[in-house]
């Protein structure tokens, strides 16, 4: 959480820290900027923001009590006295606002104004640079330094002032100009994106501020030196210097694609955008824009995964350097992702080409084709509620299409999997994408699960709970969603590279020591640090905060072995096991109320209980093939969750009423060589569309529905319902009319997924 601790949001969260683990983090800090500048890299520093710990505040105002660390007179500089002399003792400090769901002991982080106390700013702030300076060495013509002093805290003033704005950024390059007279700072832009505070004055004075700074010398040679660099943090989405016209011409700025928020791992990117990137901005600057632009940059929260997103991009960088502006030689996008795909999976043979090429030819026009970067993400590792406004018709289609497609990809990357030499432990890159589709895969038939789990509890409440039907299904239900939880878990422990151990391990090994301090209420205070980095670790994929359900929940949540078994899994039974515990309530007349009555408080505590155990889980190794798990979940093994409640299967519809009603092509039809790996495509649920003029009674349909059902797929008998009919009228309630009279086909299920 330290970026969080530097940005001015957090402040002491996860602590404290050793003082062997900082004199680790300095020694690994001096071998990265010894490699860097090898390479003839600049490397971005820091510098001062203006925030502050509480305990200067507390000097300053002579108070010898701290909140958190009990007495700290001792911390005093000036003789005699348990004060901190001029300039802080007249410093005015303004304290920022909660952040992120986090409570007042970790956020409100005090910011030492440089509008009223500028001599005090910048006496911290230039000895901070010069203590860096002394460890890190400077780069001689002008360094770069970072630092931001409002992300995601809008800055205390009133809506009409902007001085503070001004003298904040002017005072952040005076600190920079002490120690490095030509030094640039990077300002990072997600401010201006992420607030609807800044606008155009706001942003004039904050970028002005530090402009002006520029000496009259380096004014001159404004197209050489400017004091400032702004980071267009997450341009694939939204352009800020197109918000704010290339920044009203105030500082140079970089184009840069974040992609990816905390790590949460999908198959999603905009690779069209990246890959018509150079023409876009070739087109801008003939048009008179983007003026101040002057690179392109990535910023992403996380790595190791979406390779193909940061290939294309590498890709654009470099032949853009290049050729000055041109476009890669492979215009043809298709044709790029056919090649990507044959380099990454090391082709060996034309049947390796012919495969590669087909998984990255259908992933390239899906995946990759853009807009699915938030749709995409399962709902297995976001907080348990109901209802859910995500789970809609639109995403209803969205699961319905991806798995078409994902049903195309799966079989291709399991064929070129089996044909390569690969153990267990191993881990390749045809491996890890053939668990990532998979993952993907049982994702959707989790949320598709879900969606019905939702639906039928609406249909039990409005109508008024006559039958026995919802309870008994709802109860079956929740085992094939836990079961399906269950299921990716075991796929994931397949490969190291998708294990909870593997993360807690590396953790527990940074440090092994313990530290003993003052702790809140005065009395000493022993910290195991081991167990400590341990808690962080769990806390970072999980809750973020002391408290489970606030904020950034779920923010960085990760596909991992051992977090879906035990996190995961945990929250969803008891949130599952509560609400059909309550369903006969008769004080429940609204989906609404269960939010309140389905054992939330007994949820979060189980979820913080989970966090704060500083103990890791057992090291697993599995002694099973991916290969081996995705067979069994494919169909292969009749009692796979996935064979039991799939998600798209075969269709049947009426093409005009008064005709027989007969069965239709499915989505897709396997091929030969696809058969086995999805038999379960073949005998599994029904699905029907059903639409028909007002009026028309449907008992007579839905007997022939059941009917239907029953030969089609007897071992399975679970129907599924897509009612789409311009009258009006309840498919749903006369199919449990008809199985209700009909006890020998009772054990169907029947749910309306619209």
């Amino acid at each position: 959480f330290l970026a969080w601790e530097r940005m001015g949001n957090l402040r002491g969260f996860g602590g404290p820290l050793s003082y062997e683990w900082i004199m680790q983090q300095r020694d690994l800090n001096i071998g990265i900027l010894a490699s860097m500048r090898g390479l003839g890299m600049t490397p971005v520093l820091s510098c001062f923001a203006g925030h502050v710990p509480e305990i200067l505040v507390k000097l300053a105002k002579g108070d010898n009590k701290d909140d958190e660390m009990g007495d700290v007179s001792g911390y005093a500089t000036t003789t005699n006295t348990n004060k901190v002399g001029p300039p802080f003792s007249n410093a005015t400090f303004i304290r920022n606002s909660r952040w992120g769901g986090f409570g007042t002991l970790d956020t409100k982080v005090w910011f030492l104004s440089p509008l009223q106390s500028r001599e005090a700013y910048r006496e911290l702030g230039t000895a901070f640079m010069r203590m860096q300076q002394r460890y890190y060495g400077g780069d001689s013509g002008g360094g770069y330094y970072n630092c931001d002093a409002f992300n995601e805290v809008d800055p205390q003033q009133t809506s009409d002032d902007t001085s503070l704005l001004a003298s904040s950024a002017a005072a952040v390059v005076e600190t920079i100009r002490d120690v490095d007279p030509n030094g640039v700072w990077v300002v990072q832009g997600w401010m201006f994106y992420f607030s609807q505070f800044w606008n155009e004055q706001r942003v004039r004075a904050y970028l002005g501020g530090a402009t002006a700074m520029a000496t009259k010398q380096q004014q001159q040679h404004q197209h050489q030196y400017h004091p400032i660099l702004i980071l267009d943090l997450f341009s694939e989405e939204q352009v800020v210097a197109d918000k704010f016209p290339d920044y009203y011409g105030l500082g140079p700025w970089v184009w840069n694609m974040l992609h990816t928020f905390g790590g949460v791992r999908g198959l999603y990117g905009d690779l069209p955008l990246l890959h018509s990137l150079p023409s876009t901005i070739a087109a801008k600057q003939r048009n008179g824009e983007w003026k101040g632009l002057v690179g392109l940059g990535m910023t992403p929260e996380a790595i190791e995964h979406n390779a193909v997103v940061y290939e294309q991009l590498t890709d654009i960088f470099y032949y853009h350097s290049r050729t000055g502006g041109g476009t890669i030689p492979t215009t043809n996008l298709s044709e790029w992702f056919t090649d990507f795909g044959v380099q990454r999976y090391g082709a060996a043979d034309e049947e390796d080409i012919r495969l590669s090429k087909a998984i990255w030819e259908r992933f390239g026009r899906t995946m990759y084709a853009g807009g699915l970067s938030h749709l995409l993400r399962s709902h297995i590792d976001k907080i348990p509620y109901f209802p859910t406004e995500r789970l809609s018709k639109r995403r209803g289609r969205l699961i319905t299409s991806t798995m078409g497609d994902l049903e195309d990809i799966i079989p291709n990357l399991h064929t070129l999997l089996s044909r390569k030499d690969h153990s267990p432990e191993e881990s390749c890159a045809i491996n890890i994408d053939l668990i990532d589709a998979v993952r993907l895969q049982l994702s959707l038939v989790f949320d598709d699960a879900l969606r019905l789990y939702y639906q039928t509890i609406e249909w039990h409440l409005e109508n008024k709970k006559q039958s026995t039907f919802a309870t008994t299904f709802l109860a079956q239900l929740r085992i094939r969603i836990l079961s399906l939880i269950e299921d990716m878990d075991m796929l994931l422990d397949s490969d190291p590279n998708f294990r909870l151990d593997t993360w807690l391990l590396q953790a527990e090994r940074l440090i092994s020591s313990q530290v003993t301090d003052n702790g809140p209420a005065g009395g000493p205070r022993v910290i195991h640090l081991t167990q400590q980095a341990v808690v962080n670790a769990k806390h970072q994929l999980t809750l973020w905060s002391r408290n489970s359900g606030k904020g950034l929940d779920g923010y960085a949540a990760k596909a991992w072995s051992g977090l879906y078994s035990t996190f995961y899994k945990m929250r969803w039974d008891t949130f599952l096991t509560n609400i059909n515990s309550n369903l006969l309530d008769a004080s429940i007349v609204d989906p609404k109320q269960l939010s309140h009555s389905f054992g939330l408080l007994e949820m979060h505590r189980q979820s913080e209980a989970w966090a704060q155990d500083g103990h890791r889980l057992p090291k697993r190794e599995s002694t099973t093939s991916t290969l081996r798990i995705v067979d069994n979940l494919l169909g292969l093994n009749a009692s796979s969750s996935l064979s039991s409640l799939p998600s798209v299967r075969g269709w049947i519809a009426k093409q005009q009423w008064g005709q027989e009603w007969r069965k239709v092509s499915r989505l897709h039809t396997p091929t030969s060589h696809e058969n086995d790996h999805r038999r379960h495509m073949n005998t599994a649920i029904l699905r029907f569309r059903i639409s028909s003029p007002e009026g028309i009674v449907f008992g007579t349909i839905c007997r022939h529905l059941v009917n239907t059902c029953i030969a089609f797929s007897p071992q399975h008998k679970m129907l599924y319902v897509l009612a789409a009919k311009p009258g009006g009228g309840d498919v749903t309630s006369s199919l449990i009319d008809v199985l209700a009279s009909d006890g020998a086909n009772s054990n169907i299920w029947i749910a309306d997924l619209l």
